[in-house]
């Protein structure tokens, strides 16, 4: 009996799986996750803080897509991947899948998004493309660009509603 005993306890023991505390289903494919999310642009982390089990980063935008219409946003995420957060770098770039708290009025994040290092997000872009606006020229929705005037080109650029390939069309106005 005590063999049968120390045979099943050794069984359970080495068959036993390490449980993670953050559990993520699979994100959704490039093109949902854009159509479902606040805010998604490729930045570069500038500042990382950490207080009171929230990590916040302000990054420096370099392109957009929808949600943001500055040249900086900031980002909140748990303190730890444990906790489901995304643990970015000062100095690094990433492709930032982020959702608006309205209560807070904060943008959050987490590992369960598809935010990726910009090295990783060939993917994504593939899917998404370019990104409809550069820094500061604002998105307002998926597919629309806000009008904005470039004084060193003198035209007004405006983005069309997406063709049905799913890219952007890009007009000149006057």
């Amino acid at each position: 009996m005590r063999f049968v005993l120390t045979a099943l306890l050794t069984v359970c023991i080495c068959t036993a799986h390490h449980a993670d505390a953050c559990s993520c289903p699979p994100p959704p494919a490039p093109d949902k996750a854009l159509e479902v999310t606040h805010a998604v642009f490729m930045g570069k982390a500038t500042k990382v803080a950490v207080a009171g089990g929230v990590r916040t980063t302000t990054f420096k935008i370099a392109r957009t897509w929808k949600g943001t219409t500055g040249q900086t946003i900031v980002v909140k995420t748990a303190e730890h991947g444990a906790t489901c957060g995304y643990i970015f770098k000062e100095g690094e770039s990433y492709l930032v899948y982020a959702n608006h708290d309205a209560k807070k009025k904060q943008f959050w994040t987490n590992i369960c998004t598809r935010t990726r290092t910009k090295a990783a997000a060939a993917g994504d872009i593939k899917v998404i493309g370019k990104g409809g606006a550069e820094a500061g020229e604002g998105v307002s929705r998926v597919g629309w660009a806000v009008p904005t005037l470039r004084a060193e080109l003198k035209t007004q650029h405006t983005a069309c509603p997406a063709r049905p390939s799913g890219r952007l069309a890009v007009r000149a106005g006057r």
